[in-house]
């Protein structure tokens, strides 16, 4: 008789790649294995617990860029399972009995990708921003304008949603260009004390 799959389905936003690789990797070690991801729905199938080692990036291109894949061959050479990739987001894993494994070979890396995030995420927040401000300007127009308090609901609810991203893009933005510039600190301190 074949193999049954246990599938579980989850729907859950993370807004930082560090909270969602701690995540991912203790779904791992309960034996949820990710298998696919798209906009915040994860796919994860039973196996043996901790067997895999779960990493996530921000690419400098989009993921399908031929810009990218001399690199992504190389982390294929490696025994890095490419499980899911999404705009410029990949998803890795790798088994654990290859020892650990860090897609940053070295600090210099790791700042580059904090700072392509805060790159990439600021002009999304601006947008959202944007967004917010002119759905603020339409909902006091129309409550100037309008008795009819309904009428109002969906600019409400945009501005509410468009508020919420801004801010939460925003936020994870700085956060990325701090962790960026506290590591460059860190970089230069152990220069300076070689």
């Amino acid at each position: 008789m074949g193999r049954i799959d246990l599938v579980k389905r989850v729907f859950k936003l993370y807004f930082d790649f560090e909270k969602e690789e701690i995540w991912l990797n203790e779904m791992a070690q309960q034996g949820w294995m990710m298998k696919s991801f798209f906009m915040g729905f994860y796919q994860f199938v039973q196996e043996i617990p901790g067997e895999y080692i779960y990493r996530i990036e921000m690419l400098p291109h989009i993921v399908r860029s031929p810009k990218n894949q001399p690199y992504l061959h190389f982390l294929q050479d490696l025994d890095v399972e490419i499980m899911s990739a999404w705009l410029v987001w990949v998803f890795y894993r790798r088994k654990a009995v290859n020892g650990p494994f860090d897609v940053y070979s070295d600090m210099d890396l790791r700042i580059k990708h904090y700072k392509r995030i805060s790159r990439f995420l600021l002009p999304l927040g601006l947008i959202e921003l944007l967004i917010a401000i002119y759905q603020g300007y339409l909902l006091f127009t129309d409550l100037i304008n309008s008795n009819n308090e309904i009428a109002v609901l969906p600019t409400v609810f945009v501005l509410l949603f468009a508020s919420f991203f801004a801010f939460v893009i925003l936020n994870t933005a700085r956060r990325s260009r701090k962790k960026s510039r506290r590591l460059i600190k860190e970089k230069q301190l152990h220069e300076t004390l070689r």
